[in-house]
């Protein structure tokens, strides 16, 4: 079973309470199947008050079943119901010794959780609503869910294409790449995947299908002799968590054909880069002659890359793509 909780907090240090409550709830529930962004939004319902920090996060609650339904029964009767009320009572645990005081109604609060979706369950008590009767009317809900996780929900969102549908699964690409970096960094954020093709035929024909299929063309621009196509994905790719919405479609150099296959990803760090650079020596098995830097002294987002076994690389930056490209745009 998943569970959909979204998460708000508008008093002391926003991001720290959300980022104590996303752990609790995942050491308490199970693991992080997905999250949305942290936006910040003007308060809702009493609207005297600082604006809030807000996340929508789905959680594996498989683990903290008991039994046969831990194996996949499905929960019904006295069973269901107890459940539902042992997961709000860890909801507002979590509030309580996050500091929450509960004085006013919609009032401000050190964090706030609350249930959306427990998979398709339909329940109402004295103490619980399932789904939540206001998440489609808050757009830090459900708007957070349709523009970030309307796959997860096809209940309520049309299904809308895949990569999958276009180019192969890149699953088991991540599960070689992931499997070949050093744990420390496994918690970073994948900003794009980039999937190489082995002639100019072949880049038009996965361009254009990728286009009619619907994925928004951000950009396409000559790099290095060659044009990069760079998309939205009407889909993203999940994996451990992440939501992976960029995708790189590269022509092949004059002369440098490569394989065809995904061949790197990258990474936003949470720092300076030679601050990134430092720290990734310290606390990795990575060397310093391991680091590629010719990329460090680029004017627009310089990078550093490492190249890992097997033909793959991984390049780190300090800002998402689409990003750099909204600024390359309004140049």
């Amino acid at each position: 079973m998943q569970l959909t909780l979204a998460l708000g907090t508008n008093l002391g240090n926003r991001e720290q309470n959300l980022a104590r409550a996303r752990q609790s709830l995942m050491d308490y529930i199970g693991p992080l199947v997905a999250r949305t962004a942290v936006v910040e939004t003007p308060a809702w319902g009493v609207t005297d008050q600082p604006a809030f920090l807000n996340q929508v996060i789905v959680l594996d609650a498989t683990r903290n079943l008991r039994g046969a339904h831990r194996a996949g029964a499905r929960l019904t009767g006295k069973a269901l119901v107890d459940q539902l009320h042992r997961w709000l009572d860890v909801c507002q645990h979590i509030e309580q010794t996050g500091g929450r005081e509960r004085k006013l109604h919609w009032g401000p609060r050190t964090i706030d959780i609350d249930l959306i979706f427990a998979d398709d369950v339909h329940f109402e008590d004295h103490r619980l609503s399932l789904p939540h009767p206001w998440w489609n009317k808050r757009d830090f809900v459900g708007g957070l869910l349709q523009r970030e996780l309307a796959d997860l929900f096809p209940q309520h969102y049309p299904p809308q294409p895949r990569l999958e549908e276009v180019l192969p699964s890149p699953t088991p690409f991540l599960e070689a790449f992931f499997a070949a970096l050093p744990p420390q960094i496994h918690h970073l954020p994948i900003d794009h995947l980039c999937y190489r093709v082995a002639n100019q035929t072949d880049y038009h024909n996965y361009r254009d299908a990728l286009v009619a299929a619907g994925h928004e063309l951000l950009t396409e621009a000559p790099i290095s002799g060659r044009p990069i196509a760079t998309f939205r994905l009407l889909t993203p790719v999940r994996f451990r968590g992440q939501a992976i919405h960029l995708l790189e479609l590269p022509a092949p150099k004059t002369g440098s054909p490569y394989p065809a296959g995904y061949e790197h990803a990258e990474m936003v760090v949470d720092q300076s880069l030679p601050k990134f650079e430092r720290w990734l020596l310290q606390h990795t098995t990575f060397a310093p002659e391991d680091l590629d830097q010719s990329g460090r002294n680029k004017p627009l987002n310089a990078d550093l890359r490492i190249r890992l076994d097997h033909g793959m690389s991984i390049k780190f930056h300090e800002k998402p793509l689409d990003e750099i490209i909204s600024i390359e745009q309004g140049q």
